[in-house]
């Protein structure tokens, strides 16, 4: 039996997101409601958009929403950058620590 193992983000993420498109809210909506998220990605990288209620508000993206694909799933730093998030999700890329 393998010992278990702590993974790495890169192992758990979603690839080949769908980002948000005002033209289509109405679908994104769906799709926040259906797999129980409330932040789309917007496609410029700079901001996001949050569904706050019924109603799409966007925001500029911090540092605190991104984390590098490999650091350990339970790390103490992606942990705290999930409480201070305004929602769950974080984003994997190059402004993550």
């Amino acid at each position: 039996m393998q010992p278990w193992s702590e993974p790495a983000l890169s192992d758990i993420c979603t690839r080949n997101l769908i980002y948000f498109d005002p033209e289509h809210e109405a679908v994104c909506r769906r799709i926040c409601k259906v797999i129980g998220i409330d932040l789309f990605p917007d496609c410029e990288g700079q901001h996001c958009w949050y569904l706050k209620e019924e109603s799409w508000e966007q925001i500029r993206t911090t540092e605190n929403q991104f984390a590098k694909a490999s650091v350990g799933c339970f790390d103490p730093a992606v942990l705290d950058k999930m409480d201070q998030s305004l929602s769950n999700l974080l984003f994997l890329g190059e402004r993550g620590t």
